[in-house]
C-alpha cells in the first residue's frame, strides 16, 4: 500500500498473525487492522497512537482495529463508531488470531 508502512514494534501482532495463518492456511481476513506488540508469552503488549490507527484504518476502508487489551477509551469508542470501526481489544496471539482469521490458534501440522 502506497504511503503506509508495516514496521515497528506496533506491528509484532500482524507480523505473528500473519505468519501463523500463512503456516495454518487459515485467509486472514482482508478488513482488519492490527496494533500491538508480542512478547515471549505471546501476549500482546501497549502501543501509542491509536486514535491515529483508527483513522489509518479509516482512511484505507477497514472495518476493524484489533489492539491490546486495557487501552481502550470512551474517546476511541466513540471515534471508532463514528468511522465505523470496531474496536477489538485483544490479550494474547490466540486472540489476535481469533479476531482476524475467524478460526482458532492451533498447533501446526507435521510434515
Amino acid at each position: 500500500m502506497a504511503g503506509f508502512s508495516l514496521d515497528g514494534p506496533s506491528a509484532g501482532i500482524t507480523w505473528a498473525v500473519a505468519v501463523a495463518s500463512a503456516i495454518l492456511g487459515d485467509p486472514f481476513r482482508s478488513d482488519v487492522c492490527l496494533s500491538g506488540t508480542i512478547n515471549m508469552r505471546l501476549e500482546v503488549g501497549p502501543v501509542g497512537g491509536l486514535e491515529d490507527k483508527i483513522k489509518a484504518c479509516r482512511h484505507i476502508k477497514y472495518r476493524q482495529l484489533i489492539f491490546p487489551v486495557g487501552q481502550g477509551s470512551m474517546d476511541m469508542t466513540l471515534q471508532g463508531r463514528s468511522y465505523e470501526i470496531t474496536l477489538t481489544e485483544v490479550k494474547t496471539l490466540a486472540e489476535a488470531y481469533q479476531a482476524a482469521t475467524g478460526q482458532p490458534l492451533r498447533p501446526a501440522p507435521l510434515r
